[in-house]
């Protein structure tokens, strides 16, 4: 990998999910690492932000249309 800017994600997920991924990469011959960069780099690239966006504000304009109705 090219020297960049970078930053690093850390999360905990399931032992056998974990694993499955190992695997997946292992058949694939990539590090875990690379198929973790490729995997969120192609779920960001084709992620609608815009849809997603326009979802959160629907969902809070009824939640705050419903906390302003019970004052």
């Amino acid at each position: 990998m090219a020297k960049q800017d970078t930053a690093s994600l850390q999360t905990r997920i399931d032992r056998e999910v974990a694993l499955q991924f190992k695997e997946l990469a292992e058949v694939r011959g990539v590090s875990e690492a690379q198929l973790l960069r490729e995997v969120v780099t192609d779920y960001i690239e084709n992620t609608d932000v815009d849809s997603i966006a326009e979802e959160i504000r629907r969902t809070m304009e009824k939640r705050i249309a419903r906390l302003t109705r019970k004052k």
